[in-house]
């Protein structure tokens, strides 16, 4: 890799020890239309060709990441994927694949029945990861609508919280609207529970995990499959469930970023993601 020495040194971190690039998927590597643009693009295809690792950290499992490749026009894959938040690690290196932190059934009865008591305009459900289905409690007919679009997995609808408690699964998903968003994590920060932990990862979205699963955690599983210090990895997010990422690498959050994320990381980007923040960042900073 080539640097100028004006560049060599980015906030105390020697920018040429830097191994492996790990991006957030929404609000962070896209814009809020979803779509990887031309510019974001071509930065990940000349740091790809620099020889930098890159990679994926998100809530999505690794088998819906793999796709975005080929859908985004990439010439190639990532090298690493990190999924569900932190419990899954894809190592296209080393051709390793795994998953740790399965929510336990009596985690998943609690946390189903808080948001039933809740009682939000949303549903309260499980991907799971050894078979196509979607596993929906406390639903509508809205969501039902939208997993009737969504041809990704096949939903099935659960009448009995008993039902989803036998389901083995990383990740609780909670969609309400975004408005009562507030009220729903006012809510949930009165009525802990020390075995699990939860997160908005989107305006819309609430996301319940093991209290062992962060985004943190799929670092540290990289860190010992490849050797990687804490500076040799830099990190890019957005919000809360991106926090423990930011804090485990040299983290960048983006300028349309959650406060609590931005006072974690080393820089703030100058743009947000519906500006080309992050091409911005990787144009002036590493290429």
């Amino acid at each position: 890799m080539e640097y100028n020495s004006f560049d060599l040194f980015l906030g105390g971190l020697n920018v040429s020890e830097v191994k492996l690039l790990l991006f957030d998927n929404d609000g962070t590597l896209i814009n809020d239309d979803r779509q990887l643009t031309k510019r974001t693009k071509d930065a990940l295809e000349a740091l790809h060709s620099k020889g930098y690792l890159l990679g994926l950290a998100s809530g999505r499992t690794y088998e819906n990441l793999s796709t975005y490749p080929k859908e985004w026009g990439l010439s190639f894959d990532f090298d690493v994927y990190i999924g569900q938040n932190g419990a899954e690690l894809y190592d296209g290196v080393h051709h390793t694949h795994t998953i740790e932190n399965y929510l336990t059934r009596e985690q998943i009865i609690d946390i189903c029945l808080k948001v039933e008591a809740f009682d939000v305009n949303g549903i309260c459900a499980i991907q799971t990861f050894d078979d196509e289905h979607v596993y929906v409690y406390h639903c509508n007919e809205i969501v039902k609508q939208s997993f009737a679009r969504n041809k990704i997995h096949e939903a099935v609808f659960c009448d009995d919280v008993e039902d989803m408690a036998k389901v083995k699964t990383t990740r609780v998903m909670i969609r309400i609207p975004e408005e009562h968003m507030a009220e729903l994590e006012d809510y949930l920060a009165k009525h802990q529970n020390p075995t699990y932990t939860g997160y908005k990862t989107q305006p819309f979205v609430y996301e319940f995990v093991d209290i062992k699963t962060k985004k943190g955690h799929g670092v540290r599983m990289l860190q010992k499959a490849f050797g990687f210090k804490k500076d040799q990895i830099m990190s890019f997010g957005d919000t809360s469930n991106d926090n423990s990422m930011i804090e485990a690498t040299y983290g960048v959050c983006m300028a349309n970023g959650s406060d609590d994320t931005k006072a974690l990381a080393k820089e703030i980007t100058r743009y947000t993601n519906n500006e080309d923040g992050l091409a911005d960042y990787l144009e002036t900073h590493l290429l």
